[in-house]
Parts: C-alpha cells; structure tokens; sequence
C-alpha cells in the first residue's frame, strides 16, 4: 500500500508540474500594424484559439501589441517581453532587419520566436521559427489563371495592400511576373488599400467610373490582397448597375 500512495503521490505531483507548465505559458505576439481589417481579423482569430488553448489548460496568457509599422517601438515590445519572460514571442515584423538583435536577445535567453506573415527577416537561429507565404509565387500563380480565364487579351486594376511593405511589394512582383507571357493584359490603374475595406470601396469608385467611361477598354480583374467582403457587394453592385450602360464585362478576383 505504501508503494501505492508513492506512486499516486508521484502522479499527483507530476500532474501538478504539468498543469502549472501549461497553465503559466504566456504568449507575448507583436502586430506591426492593426488599422485595417486584415490585421484586425488575423488578431481576433488569434484571440479566440488562444481562448480555447486557455480554456483546455494548455496557456495561460495571450498579450498582444501593436508597432504601429515602427520598428522601435516593436524592438522595445520584443525586449519587454523577454524582461517578463514570456515562453513564446510571435511577431509580424515591421522590418526584415531592424528586429534582428532584439530577436537575437530573446534566442539567448531561450525563448522561441516565430515569425509571421510579413517575414521573413534576416536571421537565422535553432529558436527562430519563420512561417511566410510565397507571396510571388501565389500572385504568379492567380495572375496567370485570370489571364487564361480572360483569352490572353485585357486590362487589370490591380487593388493592392500597403505601399512599401514586403507583403505588397512581392505580391506585385507576382502579378508582373505573369504579365510578362502576357503582352496583351494591361493594368491599367493601382490601388492602394492598406488591406482596408472602406479604403478599397472608395478608391475603386473613384477608378471606375472615369475608366468605364473609356469605350476602349473590355474586360476588369480586379487583384488585391484581403480586404473585406464588403469589396465583394460593393463591386456586384457596381457591375449591375454599369450592366445595361456599358459593354465591358468585369470579374473580382481576391488574391
């Protein structure tokens, strides 16, 4: 019996370790930026699977962080993290640089980084984990099928994320990369959305009507990041209302 009580003390004190690993994992992640809906969402999404984890017991704190797209402001979010030893640091970098050392500081302390959406940055580490998209290649790739989808021949407005971030700027470089087999696609005009709904509606609206107006021009493909479903209603309406006016035909596709 003695031996029973030992084993189920141990159990006891081993279930104990376990819950309180678990239970005390904190989550420290740094948003470059969160004033449009893309990021608004990927942080509510982020928040409610860290419910369920906290829920099953298996974390015990989520804290988020906005950068506001400066990079020292998110060095001095990494670094306040590691002073309150966080278990795990996720960051969308504002830079694929400036994060370098403070990324750097959190390895040698031990802590993992995972490195999200707008990587990867350049620094290699056994603890640094960078999990990006093949932004090129996922926009070569949709590009090619519109222009296969339109007969070779047609013109683009091209609704694209924030000027100057890695996300964007790749993007498009997948769009031209496509374009180049493709001498008769044009596009004909670049939006900037910030990954914004409301910025996408009314940039688009200023686009097209000045453009329909032009006899000349005969299909629309409309490419962009994710914005918001709102882009989604507001285009359907706009290709009803244009339908017994005009002969151009138009399709919205979403990158």
């Amino acid at each position: 019996s003695s031996s029973t009580q030992k084993d189920e003390g141990t159990a006891s004190t081993q279930s104990a370790e376990n819950s309180q690993s678990t239970d005390g994992f904190k989550i420290g992640f740094t948003d470059n930026y969160n004033g449009n809906s893309y990021h608004q969402a990927m942080e509510k999404y982020m928040t409610e699977a860290a419910d369920k984890l906290k829920a099953d017991g298996q974390i015990g704190e989520l804290t988020i962080v906005e950068a506001n797209q400066d990079a020292a402001t998110q060095i001095s979010q990494i670094e306040d993290f590691i002073m309150q030893e966080y278990d795990l640091i996720v960051v969308d970098p504002c830079s694929t640089s400036s994060l370098n050392s403070a990324v750097q500081e959190a390895c040698d302390a031990g802590i993992p980084v995972l490195i999200i959406n707008d990587g990867p940055i350049d620094l290699e580490n056994d603890l640094l984990y960078q999990l990006n998209f093949d932004f090129v290649d996922l926009a070569e790739t949709l590009t090619r099928n519109v222009c296969e989808k339109i007969g070779g021949s047609g013109s683009i407005i091209e609704l694209r994320g924030t000027a100057g971030t890695t996300c964007d700027t790749e993007m498009h470089q997948g769009v031209l990369n496509a374009l180049a087999d493709y001498p008769d696609v044009e596009i004909v005009a670049e939006i900037y959305t910030d990954w914004t709904g409301s910025k996408a509606q009314s940039e688009l609206n200023s686009v097209l009507f000045p453009t329909f107006g032009n006899p000349t021009i005969p299909n629309f493909i409309f490419l962009f990041p994710p914005v918001n479903l709102s882009v989604f209603s507001f285009w359907h309406s706009m290709s009803d209302s244009l339908a017994g006016n005009h002969s151009h035909s138009g399709t919205l596709i979403s990158q």
